[in-house]
């Protein structure tokens, strides 16, 4: 049986962090079976992907705090290795607009992206707006009753015709939610002008819903290449790619990064190269440097100064490497966990569990400020058994030369642990 019968494939449904209309979604102290191939002894290893997780926000940051540790409950030790695949899904900053005659919950309007507005009950009346909704007619009648507000500038006076310009209309997906709303146009004309302003009622006519014109953009990048065929593949042979081109269910939540209409597009190109951190002191992660930029907002400027940091956990250098710590191999993208795990692994006071790879991530304005906006850190893990000699060569890809680079001092210090 070849070398990859042996390989305990761990494709990883984790850690999905999420910066989706400003709310963290999240499932706390979450346990998931990963999935395993059976090992030539017929013994199955059970792996488990343990989550941990809180979000808060300040003025100017989100923080999604996490945890990330892999266990292995199995008497069988094996070698961890992780990385990840970046998702960033967002509106240019000069996205145009269109408008339509229905709101964005209504059926016929699945396929368009709506302009969402992030508010608060003082986002209106602060910048000089009172509610007037109760005094105007012409509002629609349908299942949008209710929905629909009406702001009017305080001490606004009419034009031509008894139109006032200094109105604003809002559109609530539902009752109880008064944070969001999708923008809208139209026109209001007041009734009777000749009425103290305090007692006048309006009509409003021509309302209209907007969307954007085009869809979402993304920016993804892929840390390092998946040695077996994902689990969410047709495909006969390796892509190098676990989640993206590809479409599934990952922790009840469906996702969709194919190369459709309905994913990251038919003529969007995924990288060819994997993304890596620069081989030099001080600029990968490492026990020294323990926060580094996102890859995709790195890279890209139609966000302008937000960006996205990563705050990594036990990690250490693959020129000094330390004992319970995740290995970064700038050749490969990987991580490489520095001692074989099994049942008999104590860390942190968790039996069978790796100290965590990353502890949080910061999101900083105006990123978290579009609704509009997900990022996604998609790990995957991989593992191989410390009894099989050649798989640290033949799987994972590490040389056994007398170089002093990192794929060679990680393999050394790997392979004095399989004596």
């Amino acid at each position: 049986m070849k070398k990859k019968t042996n390989l305990m494939r761990l494709i990883v449904s984790m850690c999905m962090f999420m910066v989706i209309i400003c709310v963290m979604i999240w499932q706390n102290t979450q346990l998931q079976y990963i999935q395993h191939m059976q090992m030539e002894s017929g013994v199955l290893t059970e792996v488990e992907l343990l989550e941990e997780g809180q979000e808060y926000t300040n003025d100017t940051i989100k923080t999604i705090q996490k945890s990330v540790k892999v266990k292995n409950d199995s008497d069988v030790p094996v070698f961890v290795r992780a990385s990840f695949e970046e998702v960033l899904q967002y509106l240019p900053q000069d996205a145009s607009e269109i408008t339509k005659d229905a709101p964005a919950n209504h059926e016929a309007m699945g396929e368009y992206l709506p302009v969402i507005q992030q508010v608060t009950s003082q986002t209106f009346p602060l910048a000089g707006y009172v509610d007037i909704t109760d005094v105007v007619g012409g509002l629609p009648i349908d299942q949008t009753k209710g929905l629909v507000n009406v702001w009017l500038k305080k001490g606004a006076e009419y034009g031509d015709n008894y139109r006032i310009n200094d109105v604003l209309f809002a559109y609530r997906y539902a009752a109880e939610d008064n944070e969001l709303v999708q923008k809208m146009t139209g026109t209001l004309y007041v009734q009777d002008p000749s009425l103290d302003w305090d007692d006048r009622r309006y009509e409003a006519r021509q309302l209209r819903f907007s969307y954007y014109e085009h869809g979402y953009r993304y920016a993804v990048k892929n840390w390092a290449k998946s040695e077996l065929v994902s689990p969410y593949s047709t495909d006969t042979q390796p892509t190098g790619f676990t989640y993206l081109g590809q479409q599934g269910m990952s922790r009840m939540t469906q996702f969709d990064y194919s190369l459709t209409d309905s994913g990251l597009g038919d003529a969007f190109q995924l990288p060819q190269k994997i993304s890596t951190f620069p081989d030099a002191v001080g600029l990968y992660p490492s026990a020294s440097v323990k926060v580094v930029n996102s890859f995709v907002t790195a890279a890209h400027q139609q966000l302008g100064a937000a960006n996205i940091q990563i705050h990594f956990g036990a990690v250490s250098d693959f020129r000094e490497i330390q004992r319970d710590s995740w290995v970064y191999n700038p050749e490969d993208g990987w991580f490489y966990y520095s001692v074989p795990i099994d049942a008999s692994y104590t860390s942190d006071n968790h039996d069978a569990t790796t100290y965590s790879l990353v502890d949080k991530i910061d999101c900083h304005l105006p990123l978290i400020d579009n609704v509009h906006t997900t990022y996604k850190l998609l790990p995957k893990v991989e593992v191989i058994q410390t009894s099989d000699i050649g798989a640290l060569v033949e799987v994972f890809g590490l040389t056994e030369g007398s170089s002093e680079t990192a794929s060679n001092r990680i393999y050394h210090y790997l392979r004095a642990l399989q004596q």
